[in-house]
């Protein structure tokens, strides 16, 4: 990976696991996948808020 923050490699794994979810689940992965990219969720992931805490993890 490029030089990535600990916080970017964080964020990397829990959008990863996401989408392995929606893949287990029969989800339309490459629809899912860009919707999501463009959802709210996504771009609050991307915000400067503590995303860890805002998507649960400890």
């Amino acid at each position: 990976m490029l030089n990535l923050t600990l916080e970017k490699r964080q964020l990397c794994d829990i959008q990863g696991r996401l989408f392995e979810l929606a893949l287990n689940n029969g989800y339309d992965c490459p629809l899912f996948i860009e919707a999501f990219m463009n959802s709210r969720a996504a771009a609050a992931l991307d915000d400067v808020y503590d995303r860890l805490q805002w998507a649960g993890e400890e």
